[in-house]
């Protein structure tokens, strides 16, 4: 199963120089407790953008149609969202969509579930979410973040989970 999981601003922000444009632990640590041990797909940006921080990652699926990237230990290179939806079917867990912009867009038609976190602030960047129709999603949790010395912003975690009528799309 794909679900896919971002935090934005009340713009919709998500990025800015491939990095988030905020510092939220409590974000952070939403995203790690979801995502530490699954396999992750990202697109070449969004991956390029962790640097480092991309070992933690037990498996991340890496969509570009670069040639020759070069990927860490612990990645790999898909050139496709059709190799990205054959891949999940050979495996037996969720895979995780944690951006950019056009893999969420692209991969909506596939994802069960979102996990968005909502910023209530304003931040400048250079990656917007843009529209996503939730009308084939259902709101099913929302849970208030803490502010506090550390988390500087009021932000909400939702959970979307696709609503029985609308099937996920195969290939």
């Amino acid at each position: 199963m794909f679900l896919s999981v971002w935090a934005q601003d009340k713009n919709g922000l998500i990025g800015k120089d491939g990095l988030l444009p905020w510092r939220l632990p409590n974000d952070m640590k939403f995203f790690q407790s979801h995502t530490l041990n699954s396999i992750v797909a990202m697109g070449r940006k969004t991956y390029e953008g962790m640097d480092y921080r991309s070992e933690k990652y037990r498996h991340i699926l890496v969509l570009t149609q670069q040639k020759g990237l070069t990927v860490q230990a612990n990645a790999e290179v898909i050139s496709s969202i059709s190799e990205l939806v054959e891949y999940e079917k050979q495996v037996d867990e969720d895979i995780y969509i944690s951006g950019g912009t056009r893999i969420f867009k692209e991969m909506l038609p596939y994802t069960s579930v979102i996990w968005r976190t909502l910023i209530d602030a304003e931040f400048s960047g250079d990656t917007y979410i843009g529209e996503i129709d939730f009308s084939e999603f259902e709101l099913v949790e929302e849970i208030e973040g803490l502010v506090d010395e550390v988390n500087h912003y009021p932000h909400v975690f939702q959970k979307w989970v696709r609503k029985a009528e609308f099937p996920i799309r195969t290939v």
